[in-house]
């Protein structure tokens, strides 16, 4: 786990290393020919200044000349013609190369954003478990890398070049007051050098403010999303939570910006007594310059050199501060960002791993112990089972029992702290998690539904077939989903979201729909149906928002989608499990009783308290058959 301390842009030179060379690496892979244009751009940027002040100062000295108006009639002297076109084309010079500068700089920051996106969601795809997602470090890592992304990664290589140009601008223009007074010239660099270091220390403060706030703006960012969330909106209305969850965003909103505010009077305050010195050592050495000149000690023409040169040279070093500043801020978030693509698996992998083989014996459960987290209390306490191949176990038990924690870790999103979990007697372990998973189907609790058509959303159950119509169709039958999908406006191709619009025509556009919960359910478990033949189905709650009539179809559906495969069905609706092969019920993280239901009712243990529980509300006492919606809607807790 990656420590907090570690977001830190004073980590040490180890860390600006590391994050100045994944920075170069994606910038140069994202276009090493993009970048030497504009090297070359940037080289050609930086000499106009000097060429300029040069060529204004060899011009003016011309016209000093005694006899120069007469001699330069009409611009008769070739040579002053030849300065005055070069000042035309160092002008044309300046006006066309930031244009194109800024079209290369816009085309970089493209094709760095876009490496970058790639190389961090590939990083963060191959991280096996799920763990890292439950980390607030984590996630405020992963908060600055989409900062980064989106635009900060190209800054970062506009800035180097910016101050690669500024630096070649200020030599040549110290090299020009070096040729009028060494020690004026010396002065003035050691002026603007001190007005450098007072705006890296600045950009150094404004880049761990960053990372100081950056989970408060998460959690802004957070207030704001429940605010605007259909989701989200029934809730916030009915229990009037507008008013306070607008108060935390904005509070969050003030702490930063009162942070950010007092940080700028600070960078202000610096900044302008570094302007005002400044200013003074150039007024200083104007007044020297044209003293010397009036005195015939300097040509004329040297007071405009010292002018360009001097306010060329404040300019430059200005660009140079607020260029490093950038870089320092782009280099903290590229510290993140490497922190995210580094990062090794968050759950070992065997190497090499163990192939797969088809489910034939079955999968066992042998004294797992597991918790989130070491501060945390067990979630499972010396769990033991063994689930026979092409069998059906029912896994019941009250809320925080370890149930949906359990078929987790048959996922493997996690790994347990003591015990092993076997697929036909191989430690999962030693297998490939992608290939486990890939014979794995499963509807979870906490299902999703994507702002994707509703085929898509049942085709994202298996992308090898999302474009197989058949099959989508045939799995949202088995889920009961087809008949509403079918009076959709666009049918299949509706959009369920109401957060996208979909084109219907080159100039129309029409919203998505909203559906209910069970319709949602529905699709969720049809998209798990879609991984049909898998050796392992895996239900949490499958039917936790489906009426009884609807759960009494499922239920039916669900032995035809098993078909061979070993299924889990988990349930706080006992009678969805009754025709189980197996029923194991759960407490406090342990296995307390298994047996198929008749030997439970019998045993009068923790199952027949709790069936007898709902099945009085309906009158029943559990005489109702396999899969009758008599005893499907009081949840155990009750």
């Amino acid at each position: 786990m990656i420590r907090p301390d570690e977001l830190a842009p004073t980590a040490g030179w180890r860390y600006w290393l590391r994050a100045a060379s994944a920075a170069t690496l994606v910038v140069w892979s994202a276009g090493s020919r993009l970048v030497g244009g504009l090297v070359v751009i940037s080289l050609a940027a930086g000499l106009i200044m000097p060429a300029t002040a040069w060529l204004q100062r060899d011009v003016l000295d011309s016209l000093a000349q005694p006899g120069g108006p007469e001699r330069h009639a009409g611009l008769g002297d070739h040579g002053l013609l030849l300065l005055v076109l070069g000042l035309g084309i160092a002008g044309v010079a300046a006006t066309v190369l930031p244009q194109i500068q800024q079209y290369a700089q816009s085309v970089q920051r493209q094709a760095v954003a876009v490496a970058l996106y790639d190389r961090a969601y590939r990083a963060v795809e191959s991280w096996p478990g799920v763990a890292r997602f439950e980390s607030p470090v984590f996630a405020d890592k992963l908060q600055l890398t989409g900062q980064l992304a989106q635009g900060s990664a190209g800054s970062l290589v506009n800035s180097v070049l910016g101050v690669c140009q500024a630096l070649l601008t200020t030599v040549a223009l110290v090299v020009t007051l070096v040729l009028i007074s060494p020690l004026l010239a010396l002065v003035t660099l050691a002026v603007q050098l001190l007005a450098v270091a007072a705006s890296m220390a600045n950009a150094r403060r404004q880049a761990q403010l960053q990372v100081d706030t950056g989970h408060r703006v998460r959690r802004q960012q957070s207030y704001g999303s429940l605010l605007r969330s259909d989701v989200a909106a029934k809730e916030v209305r009915i229990f009037g939570l507008g008013g306070f969850l607008r108060g935390r965003m904005l509070a969050e909103l003030r702490f930063v910006n009162d942070a950010e505010r007092a940080l700028n009077r600070r960078i202000m305050r610096a900044e302008s007594l570094a302007g005002a010195l400044s200013a003074a050592v150039i007024a200083f050495g104007l007044l020297w310059t044209v003293a010397r000149v009036a005195d015939g000690r300097l040509p004329v023409g040297d007071v405009s050199l010292f002018v360009m040169a001097a306010q060329g040279m404040q300019g430059a070093m200005y660009q140079i501060a607020s260029a490093l500043g950038t870089v320092i801020q782009s280099v903290v978030l590229f510290g993140a960002y490497t922190d995210v693509v580094s990062a090794p698996p968050d759950l070992p992998i065997a190497d090499p791993p163990v192939a797969v083989p088809p489910l034939r014996r079955g999968v066992t459960v042998q004294d797992v112990w597991f918790r989130y987290d070491e501060s945390h209390p067990w979630v499972l306490r010396g769990v033991s089972l063994f689930i026979p191949a092409g069998t059906r176990l029912g896994l019941v038990g009250l809320n925080g029992s370890g149930k949906t924690t359990l078929v987790k870790l048959l996922c493997r999103m996690y790994d347990p702290q003591r015990g092993t979990i076997q697929w036909d007697g191989v430690d999962i372990r030693e297998l490939d998690p992608s290939a486990l998973r890939c014979r794995i189907a499963a509807v979870f609790q906490d299902y999703m539904s994507y702002d994707l058509t509703a085929a898509e959303n049942i085709g994202v159950g298996d992308l090898d077939a999302i474009g197989d119509t058949d099959a989508i169709r045939r799995a949202a039958m088995l889920a009961g989903a087809d008949r509403y999908i079918a009076r959709l406006p666009e049918g299949y191709d509706t959009l369920l979201s109401r957060v996208f619009s979909s084109r219907t025509s080159r100039n129309s556009t029409t919203a998505g729909v909203m559906v209910s919960g069970g319709q949602k359910q529905r699709i969720a478990l049809a998209r798990a149906f879609m991984r049909g033949g898998r050796d392992l189905l895996i239900a949490d709650e499958p039917m936790s928002s489906l009426d009884a009539e609807a759960e009494h179809a499922i239920n039916s559906k669900l032995a035809d989608a098993q078909d061979g495969s070993t299924c889990v069905l988990i349930s706080h609706r006992l009678a969805s499990v009754r025709a189980a092969d197996n029923i194991a019920v759960m407490s406090d993280g342990t296995v307390v009783e298994e047996g198929t239901h008749d030997e439970l009712m019998c045993a009068g243990g923790l199952y027949a308290r709790l069936f007898s529980l709902q099945a009085a509300g309906y009158g029943d006492t559990g005489s109702a058959g396999p899969g009758e919606p008599a005893a499907t809607s009081v949840k155990a807790t009750r």
